[in-house]
């Protein structure tokens, strides 16, 4: 079984050795013009936006519901990444999987104007650093950051895959 869910492997430097057919959908490519080529080259991740992943995976372990704009044959889609260092000997490879959140957008204007989804959506390293201050666990900050964007428990119970009596115990 396949899964809908865009996911690659790249190296330290951003170089795909391997990648599924919904990430290879996405991208718009063929896997030969894809594989072998960095993600910066092939114009989908600038250097900042990848200095971003990199930074939180060695703050946090991983990096996490990363927002990122890729422009795709003329349309932009709006994603939320997750990075995973994953290490085979001497070598750190990523794991990266892609969360589609396009369909979303046109309700997330709706809020655009309220300073937490403002916060959220353009400046997730700021509320990190605001975090520090609190010595939180990483999913303790993970579960902050969810409940900032206006989730209900359920939503957040699902997206953390846990049950929704521990989050109504735990955030009342």
């Amino acid at each position: 079984m396949q899964s809908p869910i865009p996911m690659s492997i790249s190296t330290e430097d951003g170089t795909y050795i391997e990648i599924n057919e919904a990430g290879i959908k996405y991208m718009g490519l063929q896997r030969k013009e894809i594989i072998g080529r960095k993600s910066t080259d092939l114009g989908y991740v600038t250097k900042e936006q990848r200095k971003l992943f990199i930074d939180a995976v060695k703050e946090q372990g991983f990096a996490k519901h990363m927002p990122l704009e890729l422009k795709v044959d003329d349309k932009i889609l709006y994603l939320l990444f997750d990075v995973f260092p994953i290490k085979v000997e001497k070598d750190y490879f990523f794991l990266c999987c892609a969360s589609d959140v396009s369909n979303h957008r046109p309700e997330m204007k709706k809020f655009e104007g309220d300073k937490f989804i403002k916060l959220t959506n353009n400046d997730v390293n700021f509320i990190r650093g605001k975090l520090r201050n609190y010595k939180l666990t990483p999913r303790q900050q993970e579960i902050v950051l969810l409940s900032i964007t206006g989730l209900s428990n359920l939503e957040l119970a699902k997206r953390l895959c846990i049950a929704d009596s521990i989050m109504s115990s735990k955030c009342h």
